[in-house]
């Protein structure tokens, strides 16, 4: 019996030892069900942390559920889905849509961005990101790009950018069904860059700012096909957009339609000192406002020192 429990010691041990040096042989770890390096994001996360001068890049297999609330501290990292299965991460060939991870609580977010170095830099690639508090939430300085990454069904907001200087790229994201804002921009001097086929739809707050709320001198760039659209602020102003205390919107032919709000600009409103809104070849149709009495702001309300420029922009409704 001894020599059967020292044999199964040994075994793990070399187990353990052959997994130690596997991580230190390769610039990714894994996750995944199978034989992936961890079985959950958060662990490889940590590895991440503590060996951040050799390892950035964590590879996610599809093949499992995760539920997990991520917490990104003071962390370089780069996490990728598209594999079927841990061989597929360890060769980094992208073969499906990405997976899904699941937040534990409707009071925390599912992916928080924190620490206080002077900057961070986080990717995160094919992906689902659902039911949660929130979706992302950074109250940290990062370089964060998120790149065909969806944002669904979160129970207060869907992206939160705080405090920090961020700078953010999404790129061919869509940020969907979330019970609140679908993009939040509260932190001065905060950069968002919103490009390829990215859509902010189906939103709902009961507050203002359905597809995007955004304030303190936040800077939003959104470049061509960026759609916001089925927005709603229900007992608030701005369906699609609301923009306040110098924010600044820049959108290049992209779309805000069937946006609806309970008061007065229905696909936009601008309000603040130094707020602008600047549209070129965009268009803004068939946005609603449902308590129309002063029959202002159906597509856009611009107000208190707030200003708006059009360069071949259609707008109706």
């Amino acid at each position: 019996m001894k020599l059967n429990i020292l044999i199964v010691m040994l075994a793990t041990s070399f187990q353990l030892l052959a997994k130690t040096e596997a991580l230190k042989n390769t610039p990714i770890v894994t996750v995944g069900s199978d034989e992936c390096m961890f079985g959950n994001i958060q662990d490889a996360v940590d590895y991440v942390s503590e060996n951040n001068d050799s390892v950035t890049e964590i590879h996610v297999a599809s093949n499992k559920n995760y539920a997990e609330i991520l917490v990104l501290d003071d962390t370089n990292v780069s996490i990728i889905g598209g594999f079927s299965d841990c061989l597929a991460a360890q060769a980094n060939n992208k073969n499906d849509e990405g997976f899904e991870i699941s937040g534990l609580s409707v009071n925390d977010a599912v992916v928080s961005i924190t620490g206080d170095q002077q900057v961070t830099t986080v990717y995160l690639e094919n992906m689902t990101i659902q039911e949660g508090a929130a979706g992302v939430v950074s109250t940290s300085t990062v370089d964060l790009t998120m790149k065909t990454v969806t944002v669904y069904n979160n129970y207060q907001y869907g992206v939160i950018f705080l405090y920090g200087h961020n700078t953010v790229t999404l790129d061919d994201t869509i940020i969907t069904y979330n019970h609140g804002s679908g993009l939040v921009c509260a932190g001065e001097n905060n950069l968002i860059t919103i490009k390829g086929n990215s859509q902010l739809t189906h939103n709902t707050t009961a507050g203002s700012g359905g597809g995007m709320l955004l304030g303190d001198s936040c800077y939003v760039d959104a470049l061509s096909s960026v759609t916001v659209s089925h927005n709603a602020a229900t007992d608030g102003y701005g369906g699609g957009i609301y923009a306040d205390s110098g924010a600044q919107i820049t959108m290049k032919e992209s779309s805000i339609a069937v946006n609806q709000s309970a008061y007065m600009g229905g696909g936009i409103f601008v309000t603040g000192e130094g707020t602008t809104i600047a549209l070129d070849q965009s268009s803004i149709s068939q946005n609603v406002v449902l308590d129309n009495t002063n029959g202002l702001g159906g597509w856009c309300l611009c107000s208190f020192r707030s200003s708006s420029e059009y360069a071949s922009c259609n707008h109706s409704g």
